[in-house]
């Protein structure tokens, strides 16, 4: 473990057999690692950006946002931000996962419908998960329980690790009802197919005022451009073009709430001009951006 001079490395704030939580607060830092046989490694960035190199391939990481690591997974951790990036920690238990997978009643019981077998085998995808995520908000209300001085999580161990496996069971539950939309017939193929358009889906979050190249986007994840746009509907429901224009909507709705003109809104997220944006707007919502700030 590296730590930097002037920031907090990285603190242990529950630990109960095999399941750890850690708090952390680095800059300039680097390790190679595998997560434990058994252990299901949770990577939740609080601030700034944390890169993951596992297979070949790196994973960005920034707010909001988490990674996930199966067992007995090598993989390398990389910060080279001149800010320190805070974030937080879990190795969980496949046991603590089963228990609560065997222990779950209604009016939960989505988790013990279809797929069983599937999902009791805890092989989630590893893959970059979303703020919109289930898991991502849990993890987002987690952090308000961590006393970011000490990185002592707030919280009996038992709860802590029972919370964290019920909410990503749910979590994973949707996402499993997702990638079976995919139509493949290898469980392996459908699941390398939904890490793609995740990846995609990012790429569109991360880009959402600039116009949007479906061909550069569907390149960028080895898929071809009709079944770039083929996947993505089967997995969200709506085309690449539609998932932008409802992000740019639902980001300028939240910027108009803060204070923002309506100019504003529409020049930040990519409108051409107020009339568009406003038409647009309307449709999203049943209400015009005027109606919003009244």
């Amino acid at each position: 473990m590296i730590y930097n001079k002037e920031y907090r490395g990285i603190v242990i704030g529950n630990v109960w057999n095999e399941n750890k939580a850690a708090f952390s607060r680095l800059s300039d830092f680097a390790r190679s690692s595998e997560t434990p046989a058994q252990v299901i490694g949770i990577k939740y960035v609080i601030k700034g950006r944390e890169n993951y190199s596992i297979d070949h391939k790196t994973y960005s990481v920034k707010n909001d946002c988490f990674f996930l690591v199966n067992p007995n997974r090598k993989f390398e951790m990389i910060l080279d931000d001149q800010e320190p990036t805070t974030g937080i920690c879990i190795n969980l238990e496949k046991k603590v996962l089963a228990d609560v997978f065997n222990n779950y009643s209604s009016p939960e019981k989505l988790l013990l419908e279809e797929e069983q077998s599937n999902l009791i085998d805890f092989d989630f995808p590893e893959t970059i998960y979303q703020p919109d995520d289930h898991f991502s908000q849990y993890l987002s209300l987690l952090k308000n329980y961590i006393d970011q001085n000490t990185g002592k999580l707030m919280i009996e161990k038992e709860k802590l690790y029972y919370d964290v496996a019920k909410n990503l069971l749910l979590a994973q539950s949707f996402i499993r009802k997702q990638v079976l939309q995919i139509k493949a017939n290898k469980k392996a193929t459908r699941e390398e197919l939904f890490r793609r358009v995740n990846e995609a889906r990012a790429i569109i979050d991360d880009t959402l005022q600039k116009p949007m190249e479906i061909g550069a986007i569907a390149s960028s994840v080895a898929l071809s451009e009709f079944h770039f746009f083929r996947i993505f509907k089967q997995v969200y429901g709506i085309t690449p073009h539609q998932y932008q224009i409802k992000q740019r909507l639902e980001k300028a709705k939240q910027q108009i709430i803060k204070g923002f003109s309506i100019t504003e809104a529409a020049e930040t997220n990519g409108f051409a001009d107020v009339y568009s944006f406003s038409k647009s707007f309307k449709k999203g919502f049943g209400f015009s951006p005027g109606q919003l700030r009244k």
